[in-house]
């Protein structure tokens, strides 16, 4: 069972992701407890393009979104890699076969959803009742765009559903459809779309709450932040409690996708599934090794997150997993 992570090793770790994503000023962890309390820093904000989700992320964002585990994504392209990292905004482009899967992908989400509904999304009977279709699809727009859809926004997904209706089907058919449309949108399938163009005079733009929320579950969780860290972005002050965030989100099971997504890649474990050593210098190399290699470097991680031990312990620790 792991502990509650409130020491100085990963929360510092954590901490310059969280001064990196809000700026600040100083050195982080000035005041000897609180990432970056009492900092007097300048942090200059790197260019950061539109990520597309990854195959991966997808998978968990859905699951996560609405409890399906049938991995569509498995079915996309694999994503390019650029310096070792398979979630390079550069390298994440939308190529005319991967469209297709997505809206393949997109409906047949939305189908499994609304089959396997406990009344998380229909919660209310939409069927001539504006006030609940508006509701319902205010509700769905929030959690897939991981932030409040605009009227405009509503006021397109209400059409799809009307259209539908139109066409003879029910307006439970057209809470699908819309779906579907989420699930293709930018606001979705790409992190952090705003809901309004930004202004390309500024050279910096600060990110709001929202925004916030989606970087640090995405680095985290490799997935999409759940409805209480929705919640807190949208009382305006997550800034105030990034540290129980932190906590609480490093001690979730989903924080396993921290070194799947990132420590994996750091390292270039993948290398090893394929790597061939002399078999007249390592005789004793077979796959059984092979396995046990890669399940070391996940224990090893494991018991550093699980101590709350300093990062500094992968460069200079004496203990190994065998």
């Amino acid at each position: 069972m792991r502990r509650g992570m409130r020491g100085f090793g990963w929360m510092k770790m954590g901490g310059l992701l969280l001064a990196g994503a809000v700026g600040c000023q100083g050195a982080i962890g000035d005041d000897g407890d609180r990432p970056g309390g009492g900092a007097t820093c300048d942090v200059g904000p790197a260019r950061v393009g539109l990520q597309r989700l990854t195959r991966a992320e997808y998978n968990r964002t859905v699951r996560d979104l609405f409890g399906v585990t049938s991995n569509p994504a498995d079915a996309f392209p694999p994503d390019s890699a650029t310096d070792g990292f398979d979630n390079n905004a550069k390298s994440l482009t939308v190529s005319p076969q991967l469209a297709s899967l997505l809206l393949s992908a997109a409906e047949e989400v939305a189908l499994e959803a609304l089959a396997e509904d406990d009344g998380t999304i229909l919660h209310c009977a939409p069927s001539g009742d504006a006030a609940c279709l508006r509701a319902i699809l205010e509700r769905l727009a929030l959690r897939v765009y991981r932030r409040p859809a605009s009227e405009a926004e509503l006021d397109e997904l209400v059409q799809l559903v009307a259209y539908a209706e139109s066409e003879g089907e029910t307006t439970e058919a057209g809470v699908s459809h819309a779906l579907s449309a989420m699930l293709m949108a930018p606001q979705f399938l790409y992190r952090g779309v705003p809901i309004a163009a930004p202004d390309l005079t500024k050279p910096v733009r600060p990110l709001d709450d929202y925004a916030l929320a989606t970087r640090l579950a995405y680095f985290l969780w490799g997935s999409t932040p759940d409805d209480a860290l929705l919640a807190a972005a949208g009382q305006g002050d997550l800034r105030l409690h990034l540290r129980d965030e932190l906590d609480r989100m490093l001690v979730d099971s989903k924080s396993e996708a921290l070194y799947d997504g990132f420590i994996t890649q750091w390292l270039q474990l993948g290398k090893l599934d394929t790597a061939t050593p002399d078999p007249a210098t390592f005789p004793e190399f077979d796959e059984t090794l092979r396995a046990q290699m890669r399940e070391g470097t996940r224990l090893f991680f494991d018991d550093l997150r699980a101590r709350d031990a300093s990062p500094l312990q992968i460069i200079n620790g004496t203990a190994s997993f065998a």
